[in-house]
């Protein structure tokens, strides 16, 4: 395979390193890159600043090749910490590959950092450990074999946990350092990466959040992620609310953008409490919004890198309906029957402010306690007083009441 290589001793990537085979950069563009070559392509070795190390670009994925005792690179860019992923691969001459160990910081807090270390146990399976623990996870690839399975591994927010998509998930309960680990509240991360191995050995890194590397990728494939805060699932009509923040991260580009449209449930565009009109504005602010319509409000984040690679996320809330439903009968039950007759219930009306279908239906206690639940009589089998319950329920479950009672003489002995 036709490879480039460059040998790098605590200096940054050489920028004009790799060939022009993929899509270039549009030039009015290339503003929001701090690397271009002069044909309007990505450099994108340029982002990754190594020590004591070799760089190699095959066609698709870059060899981070040991040549001395303190083996290590990182990445320029900040990166979207929720649902970070990163895959390396096997390669058949890669004996003396011993590991690697994968840093992954808080960009805004340094003392939020998980290390994950890889290990090669044999040609065929491999070991990652998190932040030095005695317990290990093993995965069915090794780097010193090629396959068709790259190894792979992500940071999962919601889950807090390491994890890929088969073989394990490891819960964070630390940092690096012992501290308790409280999650990359910034939402970015840095990655450093130190190797261990023979003089020689590599790490052949595949891709990034996504975003591939090698000579045929040096381009902005990948849309930016979107990073958006905690969005209220069900609020109460009338309410108040703060809507969340967003940003976008790009794994190339520095000047990723994220847009926000906000609309009520009948598709109508929202203003906030300030008279913003929130179609397509920067939500870095916190706006406020009053809930004034039923139905779900739909919340669009767009987001782009600036060469129309573009992603979108959509939260909804649902605005709850907290009244029960008005109940009307057309008359009242008899206070006073006798056992065995049959009780026919008033024609019941229901109505509700939101809901087109309200179901009703009746509870009967009886005098010994039993319930039955009945649509438009019943039959009184016992001696004593009966409680009827008249109920109405909407789509938001609210539920309206009506009690009335009754009682039920024994029935008299015929002369």
């Amino acid at each position: 395979m036709k490879r480039k290589k460059y040998r790098i001793c605590s200096l940054l990537l050489a920028s004009a390193a790799l060939c022009a085979a993929a899509i270039g950069v549009l030039a009015s563009d290339s503003g929001n890159y701090p690397h271009v070559n002069a044909d309007g392509s990505l450099d994108v070795a340029a982002y990754f600043h190594c020590n004591d190390i070799i760089f190699s670009a095959g066609d698709e994925f870059f060899d981070f090749i040991i040549d001395g005792e303190d083996a290590s690179f990182t990445f320029e860019q900040e990166l979207a910490a929720d649902n970070f992923s990163l895959t390396f691969a096997g390669a058949e001459e890669n004996a003396g590959f011993e590991g690697a160990s994968f840093y992954l910081t808080d960009s805004e807090d340094t003392s939020e950092s998980i290390k994950l270390q890889y290990a090669a146990l044999s040609d065929s399976m491999s070991a990652f450990t998190l932040n030095d623990s005695h317990r290990s996870y093993t995965v069915s690839a090794s780097a010193f074999k090629e396959s068709d399975y790259d190894i792979a591994f992500n940071y999962n927010k919601n889950a807090g946990t390491v994890e890929d998509s088969v073989n394990f998930s490891i819960p964070i309960t630390t940092n690096a350092d012992g501290s308790a680990f409280k999650g990359f509240e910034s939402g970015k991360v840095k990655l450093e990466v130190h190797l261990q191995g023979a003089k020689g050995s590599f790490l052949r890194l595949k891709t990034i959040n996504q975003q591939r590397f090698g000579n045929i990728y040096n381009a902005d494939a990948v849309a930016p992620m979107i990073c958006v805060g905690d969005t209220p699932r069900t609020v109460a009509k009338d309410s108040v609310i703060t809507l969340p923040t967003a940003y976008a991260v790009d794994v190339l580009s520095t000047k990723a953008t994220v847009k926000m449209t906000v609309q009520s449930g009948d598709g109508e565009i929202v203003e906030s409490i300030d008279g913003t009109r929130l179609e397509g504005i920067d939500p870095a602010t916190a706006y406020q919004i009053k809930i004034e319509k039923y139905g779900i409000y739909r919340l669009e984040f767009i987001a782009s890198d600036g060469i129309n690679t573009t992603r979108d996320i959509v939260s909804r809330i649902r605005v709850l309906d907290g009244t029960p439903p008005v109940l009307k009968l057309s008359g009242t039950v008899s206070p006073s029957v006798n056992v065995g007759d049959k009780i026919t219930f008033p024609q019941m009306t229901a109505t509700d402010d939101n809901s087109e279908n309200v179901s009703t239906w009746v509870n009967v206690q009886y005098p010994s306690g039993k319930v039955t639940c009945e649509q438009s009589s019943f039959v009184a089998t016992e001696e004593g007083q009966y409680i009827l319950t008249f109920c109405a329920m909407d789509e938001d479950k609210n539920i309206r009441r009506v009690e009335q009672k009754t009682y039920a003489e024994p029935k008299a002995e015929e002369e």
